[in-house]
């Protein structure tokens, strides 16, 4: 999630008579005692939404008890958060939806890959790939390109976590390409609450002629990301949706929608159907 994402969603809130508390975040070193020391404690159970950059699982837990505290809870526990958060926490219950993966935790286990999957493969971390560096920071057309991709990963503990996962390369339909050379796929990012979508939009900024869904192709992207929510059993997510060239949808990674950027989504309409399903 950006800063102005960020922004975005706490402004939605703001103007739908949400209240908001600005607290530092874990990059400032502040404890989590000093993040939330002016927040006030409610007087009943109050369900809180965490609008920013992803935490580390740990800040998140503690987060999450000393919130307890104060009578709130975010809307998903630190378990809920991992799933999300985690590319092989939330596998198994994605494997019907997404393409095949396998996850390393070492460069040893390398080897093992190549003997299951087929060049090339997408790798990523499990919270978060290379993509924004380009199409070959995150795909490799070999083993020697894979050990490249895998070992930057693991230097990397923001976007690994320790965990490296490398996946049958899914080729979306596109007609754009970033400056760094990455295609841009027709992928949506789908809100959901315990299962339900609650606003979806159209994954990359700009224009594109790909960008509409027609009612059917609606439907479709729709009853995927609900079948995936549903599987993944995590209260507040935020699923990416891509179509292949052959025309098939697949999920492509979850994420947990307190840190998740929002797109084309509509954020006013997002933050509405949130707290009217929330509330009380």
């Amino acid at each position: 999630m950006s800063a102005k994402d960020i922004a975005r969603f706490s402004e939605a809130a703001r103007i739908h008579g949400i209240q908001v508390y600005d607290i530092p975040n874990e990059a400032e070193g502040f404890s989590v005692s000093d993040a939330l020391a002016y927040v006030p404690a409610q007087d009943k159970t109050t369900i809180a939404v965490l609008n920013g950059f992803i935490p580390t699982s740990g800040w998140y837990e503690k987060l999450y008890e000393e919130a307890l505290c104060k009578n709130i809870r975010l809307i998903n526990s630190p378990k809920e958060f991992r799933v999300a958060t985690e590319f092989h926490l939330a596998y198994a219950a994605l494997r019907p939806f997404t393409p095949t993966s396998v996850v390393i935790h070492s460069l040893d286990e390398l080897e093992s890959v190549f003997a299951q999957l087929s060049f090339p493969l997408f790798i990523k971390g499990a919270t978060r790939s290379l993509k924004k560096y380009g199409w070959e920071k995150c795909v490799a057309e070999n083993a020697k390109e894979a050990k490249e991709i895998v070992e930057k990963l693991l230097s990397l503990e923001f976007h690994s976590r320790g965990a490296v996962i490398l996946r049958t390369l899914a080729k979306l339909r596109h007609t754009r390409i970033s400056e760094d050379g990455f295609p841009l796929g027709r992928e949506y990012r789908v809100f959901t609450f315990k299962g339900e979508c609650l606003a979806y939009g159209y994954y990359w900024d700009g224009e594109d002629e790909l960008a509409e869904l027609d009612k059917r192709e609606e439907q479709e992207v729709v009853s995927l990301a609900r079948q995936a929510a549903l599987a993944l059993d995590v209260p507040y997510l935020a699923l990416d949706v891509g179509q292949t060239d052959a025309g098939e949808w697949i999920v492509i990674e979850p994420g947990d929608g307190q840190c998740a950027g929002f797109g084309h989504v509509n954020v006013l309409e997002l933050v509405h159907k949130l707290s009217s399903q929330t509330e009380g």
